[in-house]
């Protein structure tokens, strides 16, 4: 272990906080913290039941498998007398008559024990304030038995609120621990800045920094000071998000200096409307499309090719669409793309967040209610305007996109 998890193992308090990064190595400390307490009371002869509470039940599944790892390297044959359940299906584990149960915390309710002698809970940002207040909490009281709680901070929740206490020296109950992933010895630093050059700042400070932001959720911030007048160079680019059901169809344009040539918002849902308009819009400006494809797939995209376009289709997955939102933040916390002043635009750029998901991954989207087409449409005009490094393309032919868009009968419709 480095020298972060040796200051939490030491500490003799009954409640440990540890906030921290990724990869910094609160999984590592749970489970020696678990197996060693665990190995005590099996010394002793002591029955003794130890909780690892994870978010859900998935992910009680790589905690098993971290304490497999754990239990090798403590002692040759390691500590463990027997196995019950699977990394598949993570029961409990036996070390005489001490026993390691593992739980999940999406039903507090079911969460109920008599007495315990310790409880790990892991990922406590995610986590129901009630699983630990109303359910884990009260059953450490037969004992006064220990509690680690670890996690990355996920905004100023419950999880926050403990820290803050622990770190209060006077407290003499809490103590809190972590720190950001740079801590970890074992990582290589080149490593986390890779990663770390690939988020958006405000990632970049809770998952790699450890930090508890007040604004959580944010995506895209400074909104406003990017606002400026429509720009009068020619477009390079136009992205487009199709209108489903109850959205609406947006065209967001480009010019090479990432400022905004043109914005449409329209509800017309019936595809012919759509395309007379998306093609009108394209011709008159002789430029690339970039279009969400998905659900609506190739038919779409070779109707609009066969209208004279010349059409990228973008389809999005979980991991696609990270990339490009994450550009897209990138982008306007650099100042490299300007804003019309359109109150729908501004708004929805505002309210677009991003909520971690109990396996700890990254999900963008509107709040409930709200819409995000004007954020798809900038973000697809942003990423075909930029590579992934970041450099604008200048070098397309503005004769080359003239010879690929051909006459059409929508010429004139708008």
């Amino acid at each position: 272990m480095h020298a972060g998890q040796w200051a939490a193992w030491d500490s003799s308090v009954r409640t440990k906080v540890v906030a921290a990064g990724r990869r910094w190595g609160k999984s590592e400390l749970g489970a020696m913290w678990t197996l060693a307490g665990a190995k005590r009371d099996a010394l002793v002869g002591e029955t003794a039941i130890s909780w690892v509470v994870a978010p859900t039940f998935s992910l009680t599944r790589p905690l098993w498998r971290k304490f497999m790892v754990t239990n090798r390297r403590a002692a040759p044959g390691g500590w463990i007398t027997a196995m019950h359940g699977s990394e598949a299906r993570p029961d409990y584990l036996e070390l005489g008559a001490a026993r390691i149960e593992f739980k999940s915390a999406d039903d507090p309710e079911r969460l109920v024990a008599e007495g315990l002698h310790r409880v790990w809970l892991d990922e406590g940002g995610t986590v129901k304030e009630a699983a630990w207040t109303e359910s884990l909490l009260p059953t450490l009281m037969d004992f006064k038995a220990p509690a680690l709680l670890t996690g990355t901070p996920k905004g100023r929740n419950w999880f926050y609120r403990m820290w803050l206490r622990g770190q209060d020296e006077a407290d003499g109950e809490v103590a809190s621990f972590g720190g950001p992933s740079y801590e970890n010895p074992f990582i290589a630093k080149a490593e986390i800045d890779r990663i770390a050059r690939e988020m958006p700042e405000r990632l970049h400070r809770q998952e790699i920094m450890a930090e508890f932001l007040t604004d959580e959720g944010a995506v895209f911030r400074g909104v406003r000071n990017l606002v400026g007048p429509y720009s009068e160079k020619r477009t390079a680019v136009i992205g487009i998000d199709l209108a489903r059901r109850k959205d609406f169809t947006v065209l967001h344009g480009l010019d090479h200096d990432g400022a905004t040539t043109l914005w449409d918002r329209d509800r017309q849902t019936a595809w012919p409307l759509q395309k007379a308009r998306i093609v009108a819009t394209a011709e008159a400006r002789e430029c690339m499309v970039v279009v969400d494809a998905t659900g609506v797939g190739d038919p779409v995209v070779q109707d609009l090719q066969k209208a004279g376009l010349v059409v990228v289709p973008y389809q999005f997955t979980l991991a696609s669409k990270q990339r490009l939102i994450d550009s897209l933040a990138m982008a306007i916390e650099q100042t490299k793309v300007t804003l019309p002043d359109e109150p729908v635009l501004l708004n929805e750029l505002e309210a677009f967040e991003f909520t971690t998901t109990p396996l700890g991954n990254i999900r963008y989207g509107a709040p409930e209610g709200l819409h995000d087409d004007c954020v798809i449409a900038l973000g697809l005009a942003w990423h075909a305007l930029a590579d992934h490094q970041g450099r604008l393309i200048t070098d397309i032919d503005p004769d080359l996109l003239k010879g690929l868009v051909r006459p059409s009968p929508y010429r004139g419709h708008f």
